[in-house]
């Protein structure tokens, strides 16, 4: 998971990183300044808890603190996966 960072195509890596779950910040309050290199993740089913988890480099397992941004895009969905 960590390599999407490590790795980036870009030299000064990306300008702002995005991170979506049902337990991030309503979308609604999102607001992004100018950028030119933009990375969004989207969690699986088990969330990105789970993926930062199993990623043994990572030493950070809380959304939170690894992405710019850590939003629910669809407030209030009632499901537990989006489709």
């Amino acid at each position: 998971f960590g390599a999407v960072f490590t790795q980036c195509p870009f030299k000064d890596g990306y300008d702002v990183t995005i991170g979506t779950s049902e337990r991030g910040t309503s979308v609604d309050q999102l607001q992004l300044a100018d950028f030119r290199h933009l990375l969004v993740v989207f969690g699986g089913l088990k969330g990105l808890e789970a993926s930062l988890e199993s990623d043994e480099k990572l030493t950070e397992n809380d959304p939170s603190f690894v992405f710019d941004h850590y939003i629910n895009t669809c407030p209030g969905q009632g499901s537990g996966t989006i489709r």
